[in-house]
């Protein structure tokens, strides 16, 4: 039996949307699909979504630059303010080859470079002069520090009223704490991280990646779009303020609310989850290393079935996802002791087939010649002008019609100076954008999404995280769920008066309505909502909604500017895509779970469920800069969003 949820919380069934779509606002504003101009397919921009957006970025490393980096990517023009005869941070950092630093291949790829000396007052009025023909300004030194240098928000917007400055610090601009130093492992001390990484009987463990700062930029990057909306909407900049704790506290599950209602301080379970079993690191005969989990009773019954143990399934102590939780260390003793007596080989086989989650721990090494890497030209080579021929992680997503691409390495210290110097006079940002289709304001609430619909469909956390920030600042999503059983997190222990606690966080801000897909009856009301609708955020399987008849072609009939926003365990091509995948395969996948531990230990992933958020995270930024594109064009697209890429 799965565990019920309160009756408050009951979910609508497709009578009730039938009985007039009140609750999807069948009386709606928006223009009749006849009315809707398709973009034509010969415009398709290799440049990225972003292509028109320009941000100054005066970042010094890590949780400042990436996030302009991220923009950079997807099509922006980044600007890269650096420190005259130094370069950045990024440029400094070892390892080296030939005296240039890696980190330089992935931290300032497709950004323009300018040498300015922020503390001299010849670089404080170039900056302002600079700022009249920029979107969005991203800084993160600490609080008071732009103040200092007249540079602060009110000092940039008597240069440019629209302008939007991202403000990233350790602990934020206000607080006790504000003014304290934070780097990487503070922030993820901080924010719990380190404290839940590790094993039990051991110390905690900072993980191998810096993935404080990667997510607090990540999160620069969703502040950046998230401003850049609201202001196409309503003609008013503003200011955002990230915490670099509290982008990594974003990201802790259930544990507050278990802490408030149950009393409960979670502690470290090496590569267990405490909401999950089984689900472990195990030995296979030939000494290798994987991942196995099974993340919810189908995917439990199908293990059972490979290891020829079915009646595991009938068993009340591993019957539903609660009772294998409680029962964690019995039945992964039980799959521990089948992976034994199976080599690598034939335990890829046999859970392939199976369609059980499950991933060997990979290396650099093994990553890059992976053919499911290579088919997905995750690893791309190029040329650099100092290292010669070098190999880099591709672009994350994949548009459909704005792919994006990177066109190089990193400019050289100060390599566009003069062309981006010269254009001091103040440009207006309304003249630039002149005809565009954002250049009236329109009214809309205080909430930056106000007005726009997202429907979810599909189980895992990853696609449900990206909804849930778009719900959190505004969008109206609804959460299509299977009739009778919901969304998986409903299930997932602990609990609280018969309520998952993970529900309470990751359902928050959203209306919940029951639809078959599989049956006629379900996809004719889903079409009517397609035809509503702004975003489709979607996790199922690739090919699932083709078999349903529902695939993108299909559905822009429907809609020609709908947003699809696909997140799978492997993405939507390459030889792995039918395999399912969960948090912990897709660290074992991505190399971050190699990189965690202890030299002469066993590797392990962090606890929280890092892999899943951070895809959640890219889904909602990916989601923002398709529709800025939509706001410009008119179309639509469909963007591929694995779970292991934005690790890697």
């Amino acid at each position: 039996m799965a565990e019920s949820y309160p009756e408050e919380e009951r979910l609508l069934d497709a009578g009730e949307v039938e009985a007039g779509l009140a609750i999807v606002g069948g009386e709606t504003d928006r223009p009749a699909l006849e009315e809707v101009e398709t973009w034509p397919q010969e415009q398709r921009d290799p440049q990225g979504p972003l292509e028109g957006l320009k941000v100054l970025d005066l970042g010094l490393a890590g949780a400042g630059p990436f996030g302009p980096s991220l923009l950079a990517e997807l099509g922006a023009e980044v600007v890269k303010v650096e420190i005259p005869g130094e370069g950045c941070t990024m440029r400094r950092m070892p390892p080296f080859y030939k005296g240039a630093s890696f980190s330089k291949l992935v931290e300032l790829r497709n950004k323009k470079s300018i040498a300015v000396d922020l503390h001299t007052a010849e670089g404080q009025a170039l900056i302002r002069d600079l700022v009249g023909e920029y979107d969005v300004v991203v800084e993160n030194y600490r609080p008071g520090r732009l103040e200092g240098w007249g540079l602060g928000y009110e000092a940039l917007k008597q240069a440019n009223d629209r302008v939007i400055l991202v403000r990233v610090s350790g602990f934020g601009q206000e607080g006790p704490y504000r003014h304290r130093t934070s780097y990487d492992t503070v922030g993820a001390a901080m924010g719990g991280l380190i404290h839940l990484t590790g094993y039990p009987e051991g110390p905690p463990l900072t993980p191998g990646l810096i993935l404080c700062d990667y997510t607090t930029a990540a999160f620069n990057a969703l502040a950046s779009l998230l401003a850049v909306y609201y202001r196409e909407k309503t003609g008013r900049g503003q200011w955002a303020d990230i915490a670099q704790y509290e982008a990594i506290f974003r990201f802790s599950e259930f544990n507050v609310a278990a802490y408030d209602k149950l009393g409960l301080v979670r502690d470290r379970t090496g590569n267990r989850h405490p909401s999950i079993a089984p689900g472990d690191l195990f030995e296979t005969q030939d000494q290798q290393l994987v991942v196995i989990v099974a993340d919810s009773d189908p995917a439990f019954a199908r293990l059972a079935r490979a290891m020829g143990r079915e009646e595991l399934t009938r068993d009340p102590r591993f019957d539903t996802v609660a009772h294998r939780a409680s029962h964690a260390g019995e039945i992964n003793e039980i799959v521990g002791a089948w992976a034994r007596g199976q080599t690598l080989a034939q335990l890829t086989r046999t859970l392939e087939a199976a369609g059980v989650p499950f991933s060997p721990i990979c290396t650099v090494r093994e990553a890059v010649e992976d053919p499911h890497y290579r088919a997905r030209e995750s690893v791309i080579e190029m040329e650099d002008p100092v290292m010669g021929r070098v190999k880099v992680p591709n672009l994350v997503p994949r548009f459909s019609e704005t792919p994006g691409r990177i066109r190089d390495t990193g400019p050289m210290l100060g390599e566009h100076q003069e062309e981006v110097c010269s254009r001091r006079k103040r440009v207006r940002r309304e003249d630039r954008l002149a005809g565009s289709p954002s250049s009236s304001p329109a009214p809309c609430g205080d909430e930056v999404l106000a007005g726009l619909r997202v429907l979810e469909l599909g189980p895992g956390l990853a696609g449900g995280f990206g909804a849930t920030l778009l719900a959190d600042f505004g969008a109206e999503v609804i959460k299509l769920e299977e009739p009778g059983v919901g969304d998986p997190l409903r299930h997932r222990p602990p609990f609280y008066q018969g309520s998952s606690l993970w529900w309470s966080v990751e359902g928050r801000n959203k209306r919940s309505l029951t639809l078959d897909l599989q049956k006629e009856e379900g996809q004719a009301i889903f079409r009517r909502l397609v035809g509503l609708s702004d975003v489709i955020l979607e996790s199922f399987p690739p090919g699932t909604l083709e078999e349903w008849g529902l695939g993108f072609d299909a559905l822009r009939q429907l809609n020609p500017r709908l947003i699809l926003m696909r997140v799978s365990g492997f993405g939507q091509s390459g030889p792995y895509r039918h395999r399912p995948s969960c948090d912990a395969v897709a660290a074992a996948f991505s190399g971050l779970t190699f990189c965690t531990g202890f030299p002469d230990g066993l590797p392990v992933k962090p606890s929280l469920s890092m892999a899943e958020y951070l895809a959640g995270l890219f889904a909602a930024i990916s989601t923002l800069a398709a529709l800025y594109r939509r706001q410009r064009s008119g179309e639509g697209q469909w963007v591929d969003l694995s779970l292991y890429e934005p690790l890697f």
